[in-house]
């Protein structure tokens, strides 16, 4: 399945880098951690449920850019409808 992003707001920048994405049909929370990164469907308080897992860097690696994360998960998301990377 595909996700349509409709907004991004990045609420870490390092250590871990994160963001919230507002996306249909699902909103996701995505994490970069020690080099591992991850999609989530966000369930509010809930748990959510991973959907995507990646080793990108090594264990040290929290520290990603939202230009570079946009790129990983490409087939995954679609970012079409994003034109302002720098929010949040």
């Amino acid at each position: 399945m595909e996700y349509l992003a409709t907004s991004i707001h990045q609420t870490g920048h390092y250590f871990p880098s994160q963001w919230e994405v507002g996306a249909l049909p699902k909103c996701l929370y995505i994490r970069y951690r020690g080099g591992w990164l991850g999609v989530t469907i966000d369930l509010g308080a809930e748990l959510g449920e991973d959907i995507f897992g990646r080793r990108i860097g090594d264990d040290y690696d929290g520290e990603m850019s939202t230009e570079d994360m946009m790129k990983h998960t490409e087939g995954l998301i679609d970012w079409s409808r994003i034109r302002d990377t720098k929010g949040g």
